[in-house]
């Protein structure tokens, strides 16, 4: 399962440029998970203190009408917020693990997934950005725009790994290989001609 890629076994993290995107993506998304996210849905009994402080602060400088704070409570007009919280919490994070392990060794079979979690993360986060811009009127302009560069990197990097995932099932079906893949080919060939 987390075998290095057969089609070219020994390629570093560092020359795959857009896998090292993705698994930095993972990696900070795992302490942000753990410490942030999960304060949705935890007594705050639960929460040391300075993370709590950290995320009142987020509250206060940006509006974000999506966190409450409290846990456990169902707050009403948000609980399709607190369900995708509670995904992330419980399939997303072991996800995240998986992942950057998989993309570290080059694991094709951690390729498939990538799509799938891409595909389930865009379209969550695709209503958050549109309640930012068109369900929360008691948000300022600044804080629609910070709120804006928040969540759009979450929206922005899963779609790219629907794209990868895509291509590589498109050129793996076709050809055989994502070796055999036009701009993989020519790739490929500029690395032989420069070692």
């Amino acid at each position: 399962m987390f075998a290095p890629s057969s089609s070219n076994p020994g390629r570093r993290l560092l020359d795959r440029p857009l896998d090292l995107a993705f698994f930095i993506y993972f990696v900070v998304h795992i302490p942000t998970t753990i410490f942030i996210d999960s304060q949705i849905l935890l007594p705050s009994a639960y929460v040391p203190a300075a993370l709590n402080g950290l995320i009142r602060f987020w509250i206060d400088l940006s509006g974000d009408p999506f966190i409450q704070l409290d846990g456990l409570g169902l707050v009403p007009g948000n609980v399709w917020f607190q369900t995708f919280v509670a995904c992330e919490l419980l399939i997303q994070l072991p996800f995240f693990f998986y992942a950057a392990f998989g993309l570290y060794r080059d694991a094709p079979g951690v390729r498939l997934p990538l799509g799938l979690y891409g595909a389930h993360v865009a379209t969550t986060v695709l209503p958050i950005l549109t309640s930012v811009w068109f369900g929360e009127p008691q948000l300022g302009g600044d804080q629609r725009l910070l709120l804006t560069a928040v969540y759009v990197p979450y929206f922005v990097v899963p779609l790219l790994m629907v794209a990868q995932a895509l291509y590589r099932a498109t050129c793996t079906a076709y050809s055989g290989s994502v070796s055999e893949c036009p701009a993989t080919a020519r790739r490929l060939s500029t690395e032989k001609k420069e070692s």
